[in-house]
């Protein structure tokens, strides 16, 4: 992993300090940056044992591929000017649920139902500085996200897992994101249902 910490170094550090007003990412840069958030946030994960959301496959899978996976995981990135520069994680979870039948209720003649845990979505945020990145994961179930976020989070964030292959200006919108409340609101979204 030292190799990759090497390749992001140079496209992390003028977005982490904010050295230059904008940085062009190119497809290549971003497929190092998607690995690097990646790593990081299984890593930070890691410091909170009491609620491993994240399966050990997932571990597994980017330990021998080297990449994100293309279906479970989504890697966005926006400009942050808030006062959580040294560093912030948090991770928030949820389950979706789906109806089942689970046979006829022989009183009634009526379908029986419970319901069962379908897909299981967390939500990360890191922030470096400057840098703030999101990572989606979702777990089971065939779900997958209806959209990647609202139009109004559309304006600021920039997707880079799963690779558009096209470059990017970034920041979109400069330091969009800039105190604690909008951070925690920020990494509370859920505008990819």
């Amino acid at each position: 992993m030292a190799e990759l910490e090497a390749q992001a170094q140079p496209i992390l550090t003028p977005m982490v300090l904010g050295t230059t007003p904008f940085t062009i990412l190119s497809p290549a840069d971003q497929v190092i940056l998607s690995r690097w958030v990646f790593k990081t946030v299984l890593v930070a994960n890691l410091t909170l044992p009491e609620q491993h959301v994240i399966p050990a496959t997932t571990y597994r899978e980017f330990y021998q591929n080297r990449v994100p996976p293309e279906r479970g995981a989504v890697i966005w990135t926006a400009g942050y000017s808030g006062r959580m520069r040294w560093g912030h994680f948090t991770r928030h979870g949820l389950v979706l649920w789906r109806r089942e039948t689970i046979g006829i209720n022989v009183a009634t003649g009526k379908e029986a139902h419970t319901q069962l845990p379908h897909t299981f979505v967390t939500l990360a945020t890191l922030t470096t500085f400057r840098a703030l990145f999101q990572v989606l994961f979702y777990f089971g179930g065939d779900w997958t996200p209806a959209r990647v976020a609202s139009e109004q989070t559309e304006r600021i964030i920039i997707r880079l897992w799963p690779a558009t292959g096209t470059p990017v200006l970034w920041p979109k919108d400069r330091y969009a994101i800039g105190s604690f409340d909008s951070l925690d609101n920020f990494s509370r979204r859920s505008d990819f249902f």
